[in-house]
């Protein structure tokens, strides 16, 4: 079977193909918060930019530290749902609080919890997919996941640039990108909870 019919097979499946829109919506969120968070602390909070530029450091290392700490906890109860939705939800609050959240500590702290939850979301939705689509399609559906996520990069990106040029502030590309994670939380309520093992 060559690449392009697999992606016909996995695109049949609809719980795949919910997981590739939250997919799309995570990767590219995270990606506009760490290409413009530092100049929205300062324009939004004059938080300076140095100052800024720890929080979005903390917002990628707790973020490591989610990656290392989320997938654990999901392999030992077998539950990969529910952090999707913390995810998601978490991802939403933080964005809201990013917009009224007032002084360094506060947006550090709400910087270290978006981090954290939000960027953990993508091993778990990795190993999703395979859960999902099955062993015979894992790869595919692994590589189709991350070229979604690089096209939502690409795309996010220069459209909060460009809203943020129409209103001259970044308070409306914060709400673009937490409407999309609710979103993502009304999807992640609506797919089901895989398999517990690849299918074979």
């Amino acid at each position: 079977m060559t690449g392009w019919q697999g992606i016909k097979q996995i695109l049949k499946m609809r719980d795949f193909v919910i997981l590739g829109f939250i997919a799309l919506v995570g990767i590219g969120v995270f990606n506009g918060l760490a290409t413009w968070l530092e100049k929205i602390l300062n324009e939004l909070h004059e938080i300076p930019m140095t100052a800024a530029g720890i929080i979005s450091a903390m917002l990628v290392l707790s973020g490591i530290l989610g990656c290392i700490v989320i997938p654990l906890i999901s392999d030992k109860i077998m539950k990969r749902k529910p952090f999707l939705l913390l995810a998601s939800a978490v991802g939403t609050v933080s964005i809201i609080a990013l917009m009224v959240a007032k002084g360094y500590a506060a947006n550090m702290v709400n910087g270290i919890f978006l981090g954290f939850f939000l960027i953990s979301a993508l091993p778990i939705m990795l190993t999703m997919s395979a859960e999902i689509t099955g062993a015979r399609f894992a790869g595919i559906s692994v590589g189709y996941l991350q070229l979604l996520g690089n096209a939502a990069a690409v795309a996010i990106v220069p459209i909060m640039e460009s809203m943020r040029g129409v209103t001259g502030q970044y308070i409306l590309p914060l709400g673009f990108i937490a409407g999309l994670l609710g979103i993502s939380f009304i999807l992640a309520i609506v797919i089901r909870e895989p398999a517990r093992s690849p299918k074979s």
